[in-house]
């Protein structure tokens, strides 16, 4: 899977959010730190754009 950086987001804590091909966002926990530790929760919110949401699911597909 292959994603790109797209900003920060979150509920109570701000994370790096990477969005994926197919425009799927996730959140990193390692915070930009040792490669990245995905997870699934984030979203765009319809009507600012901000990304929101809590980690969820850990994901374990090969990221690059």
């Amino acid at each position: 899977m292959k994603v790109s950086y797209v900003g920060f987001g979150g509920g109570c804590a701000e994370y790096p959010c990477y969005e994926d091909e197919n425009g799927k966002l996730y959140f990193d926990m390692n915070d930009g730190r040792n490669g990245l530790d995905l997870f699934t929760g984030a979203y765009r919110h319809p009507e600012d754009g901000d990304i929101c949401g809590e980690p969820n699911i850990h994901v374990t597909e090969p990221v690059e």
